[in-house]
């Protein structure tokens, strides 16, 4: 019983316990850079099985899907002018693909009707804009040009 108390009574003094300062965010400067861009698709084996099993030992099959990088390489990236150039591997079609952006930001958002990174869609447009905002306030506006 008094292990019981002395639990409830330290639970309660660390929930009532308020951050005495708040963080200074700007203090990390502006990280608002994209460091590396990929090109992906998704890869759908319809015959994968998973290491679980019923009791009955039966095996599990579902459909299992993948991302599989169809850029070629590295991005070259322009911190000065905020341009991530992309290049597609050979004989890659863009339809069914999206755009992975690496980032140390703190927000990724789509501007000009761009698609939100990550979601598959179809990038024939080859050249999209995205906003990096950084924790200490600093916002570029990035061109990711897929060549």
């Amino acid at each position: 019983m008094k292990n019981i108390i002395l639990t409830i009574l330290l639970g309660i003094t660390f929930m009532s316990c308020q951050p005495r300062i708040e963080m200074d965010m700007g203090q990390w400067g502006d990280h608002a850079f994209i460091d590396n861009v990929d090109i992906i698709k998704l890869d759908i084996d319809d015959q994968a099985k998973l290491e679980e099993y019923y009791q009955n030992e039966t095996p599990i099959e579902t459909t299992g899907v993948r991302s599989i990088v169809i850029s070629n390489g590295k991005a070259t990236i322009d911190s000065l002018n905020y341009v991530a150039n992309v290049k597609l591997k050979e004989g890659e079609v863009l339809d069914y693909s999206a755009l992975r952006i690496y980032h140390k930001g703190i927000k990724v958002t789509p501007t000009n009707s761009s698609p939100k990174a990550g979601i598959i869609t179809n990038l024939s447009a080859r050249s999209y804009t995205y906003r990096i905002d950084s924790a200490d306030g600093a916002k570029h506006e990035w061109t990711i040009i897929i060549e």
